[in-house]
Formats: structure tokens, sequence, C-alpha cells
């Protein structure tokens, strides 16, 4: 038995209650929210259909306002009771006293929003659980199209094609995986520091869609395990790899891609006797398997990772730790200077106050030279620390 999902602070009650809660908002047809409240529990669920069907997803010309629709929902869900409001994304649960953690399917979040999570360590209060051929986790890797319309319709109780598998399936899920391809491999190609003209060229005409991963994603192997990431990058190449499949299993990987979203009660219900590993130093990751079950390498090669995967995924823990090491470096650069700043706020607080006048009223007022010179180291250590939450 390998390590549980308690170091993320995830118990079997919490994910079963929002996991059930959840199927019971994908079949309605009059709510567009579910709220549930059992002994020391709120969830509150969302279809994914009136989320994914709002008529602000997906349009080509309009990405940039997309994600600050998506920012303006998400304000109302950073805390507080699940009653607030409409959760963006499938569940939002929350345990007293332990803090509000959002379970959440669809891919929703520009890199904006990501590196907010990050830099706020909430990634573990955003939890993502994905299937491995689950197209839904996929579909805001592309723009709007027929092809996304016709799978939401798959997943609307109000559709006539309500699960409904037609001819079509494959090539509604090998567009799904088309535009997946393109945005992870632009997106190695660029931390693993090579140019391609090809995919140069093909980014000055077709607009790459702006949404990344973020919070904490936790794979379904199908094979009684799970894989926790963390890292954003490494997220989205296991999102495009996990999902390869041969020619002969064309018609089979597409039927599990919609079927798959449907299957997550049933996953979850075995929580206690799933093994997890956790991906925490990507950059040790074994690109060859040494043999022996317990490996991490045999658990990723349950999610079907080809040994291209893995160096991408060991180039997205090299670029994090370098990352890590490049932000301590301007720590310690900027420390005399940040230093230095506070010194001089520290004198003029003291320099006002000796005047009978409270330091909050005087830079309040900005009628004093100094005043305004301590507005001016307040911008300075703005920005040293802008730059080193960018690094």
């Amino acid at each position: 038995m390998g390590e549980t999902l308690d170091r993320i602070g995830l118990s079997g009650a919490v994910i079963n209650a929002a996991a059930s809660l959840a199927m019971k908002a994908h079949d309605s047809t009059r709510e567009p929210f579910l709220l549930k409240k059992p002994r020391g529990l709120s969830v509150c669920c969302c279809c994914i259909c009136w989320i994914l069907a709002s008529p602000m997803i997906g349009e080509k010309s309009n990405w940039r306002e997309e994600a600050s629709y998506f920012h303006r929902l998400l304000v109302g869900c950073s805390g507080g009771h699940p009653g607030n409001s409409i959760p963006l994304g499938e569940v939002r649960a929350q345990s007293e006293p332990t803090p509000l953690r959002h379970f959440r399917i669809p891919l929703v979040g520009d890199r904006i929003f990501g590196h907010a999570v990050r830099r706020e360590k909430w990634s573990d209060h955003f939890i993502h659980f994905v299937m491995r051929y689950d197209v839904i986790p996929r579909i805001m890797l592309g723009p709007s199209s027929t092809e996304h319309k016709q799978i939401l319709d798959f997943f609307n109780p109000g559709s006539e094609s309500f699960r409904k598998h037609t001819d079509s399936s494959l090539g509604l899920y090998s567009s799904v995986m088309r535009n997946a391809s393109m945005v992870a491999n632009y997106d190695a190609c660029n931390f693993m520091g090579c140019r391609i003209p090809a995919l140069e060229t093909l980014r000055n005409f077709i607009e790459l869609s702006p949404y990344r991963p973020f919070g904490t994603y936790i794979f379904c192997s199908g094979s009684g395990k799970l894989v926790v990431v963390r890292n954003p990058n490494a997220v989205l190449q296991i999102l495009f790899y996990c999902a390869q499949w041969s020619q002969e299993e064309d018609a089979e990987a597409a039927k599990k891609g919609l079927n798959e979203h449907l299957d997550y009660q049933k996953e979850l219900q075995s929580l206690g006797k799933q093994n997890v590993v956790y991906l925490d130093h990507l950059e040790e990751l074994p690109v060859s398997s040494d043999g022996s079950p317990a490996t991490v390498n045999t658990t990723l090669n349950d999610l079907g990772l080809s040994t291209q995967a893995m160096l991408c995924l060991q180039a997205t823990g090299e670029l994090e730790k370098r990352k890590s090491r490049n932000q301590d470096k301007i720590i310690n650069d900027y420390k005399q200077k940040i230093e230095g700043e506070l010194r001089k706020l520290s004198e003029y607080k003291e320099k006002a106050e000796t005047c009978g006048q409270s330091y909050y009223d005087s830079f309040k007022l900005q009628e004093k030279p100094d005043a305004f010179q301590a507005n001016v180291s307040r911008l300075v250590l703005a920005g040293y620390w802008d730059e080193m939450m960018e690094c």
C-alpha cells in the first residue's frame, strides 16, 4: 500500500459526498446548481453544461474577455459559505472547521490566475480529479466549435443527444486531442528551450487557448492508483500524453473519452484501496522502468505515458527547480535594497508622529515632500515584490 490523500487533507467522506452530488447535478434539467448539507459538511455542485454552454465560452476572438469573466466568477468562490454564489466548476465542498475545497473538472484558468493560486499557496484548495480518457478536462484547450457543442449535448440532460453515442464520437474526441496536442507541444518547446519553425509558423495563424491547469490534479489510472501533480506544466503534458491510443483502439478510446466523465463516483468509491503517488520531484523522474512494481515509473506506465512524456515531465521539474533558484537569488540580491526602503518608511513614520500627526493621516494627505518620498518607497517595494513573485 502506498501513500494516501491524507497528505493534502482529503478524506473519503468529503470526496464521496462531492462525487455523489456532482452526478445528481449532471442529471439536473432544472437547477444550475445543487446544494446539500450532510453532517458537518456543505457541498455545492454545478453541472458542467451550465458552465461550458455559456455564451462567453470558447469564442475565438474573446479569449481575454472570457478570462476576465472567469476571474469575476471566482471572486465569489474564494471563501465563505458555499451557498454565497454559484461555483465555477464542478463541485465545492467544505467540512467544518477545515478550509473550503473546490473539486473541479473543467480546465478553467489562465496563466495569471494559475500564478496567483501558486503564489498564495492555494493549490491544495483546488482539486481536479481526472480520469485517463475523460474529454472534459481537455475541452477548454481549443476554441468553440461544432464538435464542442456536440460533446456538451452528450452530457446535457435536456438534449436529444443525451448520452447517445454516434458515429461522430471519434471525430469529436480527435478534435479535442488535436487542440490539446498543439497547446502541449507549444508549451513543451518553450520550457525545453527548443524552437520548431513549423510550430512557430502555426502559432502566427492559430490563436492558442490561454487556459492552463492550476491547483492540484489527481489522475486516476484505472488500475487502483492515483497520481497527484501540482506542477501546472507537468499537468498539461499528462493531460495530453495519457489520453493517447493506437489506431486499433480509436473507436473504443473515443467512447471512453465520453463515458469516463460519468465514472468518477464509481472510481472514487474505492479511494481507500487506491495507492497514491505524489510527483514532487519531477526532475528525478526515471525515463525507463527499473522493473520494480513499486516505482513511480510503473504507476505512470499505467497512465500510458511514453518515454517522450517522461522527458517532458523531467523538463518541467528542471524548470520549476531553476525558477526556485532564481527566486532565492533575486530575494538575496534585493535584501539590502528592501531593508533600505523599509528603513526610510520607518524614519518617515517616526518623524510624522513627532510632529503631532499620525503617519497614516500624513501619508493620506500627501501635503509634504517626505510623504511623497514615502509613497515612492512604497512603489519601489511593490516593484521588488512583483519581480520576486514573477520569477
